[in-house]
């Protein structure tokens, strides 16, 4: 049900399976979804292309999509980026797996 209203175009669905392939480590196929959601602004996708992509060690991806998130005004990214120490040169590499917090 959830994949069918991704499929259709609703965001938050796409959000949330995409959630669900990063939380069972299949970040190609929530990549997929997410992808989608941020290209039409989502800025809690991007948060999550974010935990994908620092969850694989991707660290220039990560940051990209981290400030985006929190250039789109969504308030995980940002409060996660403050509490990191950004713009410090290495708040990034204070961030890992169990800064992000789960989507509901």
């Amino acid at each position: 049900m959830v994949e069918k209203a991704a499929s259709a175009g609703h965001i938050r669905a796409a959000n949330l399976l995409g959630g669900h392939f990063i939380k069972a480590r299949v970040h190609g196929r929530a990549r997929v979804w997410l992808e989608k959601s941020a290209a039409a602004g989502s800025g809690e996708a991007m948060y999550l292309l974010s935990a994908s992509y620092l969850a694989s060690a991707d660290t220039e991806k990560g940051r990209r999509w981290m400030t985006a998130s929190a250039d789109a005004g969504y308030a995980r990214a940002e409060q996660l980026m403050k509490e990191k120490g950004y713009p410090a040169p290495d708040w990034l590499a204070t961030i890992d797996e169990t800064s992000f917090t789960r989507v509901e």
